[in-house]
């Protein structure tokens, strides 16, 4: 399983379209509300920052700006303080979504061993995992599975990977697991 911690941004320019579908209609609504409604508090559901942390910072204050700029409504507002709460908003989720130091993801990775291959297949692509396997990711811990997968939802390439249903199959997985509803030995 990989150990990469990162905030995950374009680096490239990617269209608005790309990052509208990333955050997804529903948290783009959420998240966007929050930032352009004067009154609202900048907190975002849990599920929300995950998705707001895979779209990244450049793409979601972009569709900040893009808002600003297009509404009609929105053309007397204060911007600064309006990119303040842009910033506040990510800042608060990367802090709730943020997986601990490589030094203890790389502990657990160091526990889980070879399994950690294992693990990431049923995760991402609904492979098998063995009773061994599930033996060790149980051994690991659940604590050092949820850091992991945290971990997991920034990598770049799973980008695309909803995190929601990530979280959903890793939790799936390590009851299993500790119910030892392993398909194979």
């Amino acid at each position: 399983m990989a150990t990469i911690i990162v905030t995950i941004s374009a680096t490239k320019e990617e269209p608005l379209t790309e990052c509208a579908k990333h955050i997804g209609p529903q948290c783009g609504k959420e998240i966007l509300g929050k930032v352009l409604l004067p009154f609202e508090e900048p907190i975002v559901s849990t599920n929300c920052c995950y998705k707001l942390i895979q779209t990244g910072y450049q793409c979601h204050t972009r569709l900040t700006q893009y808002f600003l700029k297009s509404s009609q409504q929105l053309k007397n507002v204060n911007q600064t303080e309006i990119m303040s709460k842009n910033d506040k908003i990510f800042n608060k989720c990367d802090l709730l979504t943020k997986p601990p130091s490589l030094e203890i993801l790389s502990k657990c990775a160091e526990q889980l061993g070879y399994c950690g291959e294992q693990v990431y297949q049923k995760l991402i692509h609904d492979k098998n995992i063995t009773r061994h396997c599930c033996k060790e990711l149980v051994k690991m811990g659940k604590p050092c599975h949820d850091d992991m997968v945290k971990a997991l939802i920034r990598a770049p390439d799973l980008r695309n990977v909803d995190p929601i249903q990530l979280l959903e199959k890793s939790k799936e997985t390590f009851d299993n697991c500790l119910n030892a509803k392993c398909t194979r030995k």
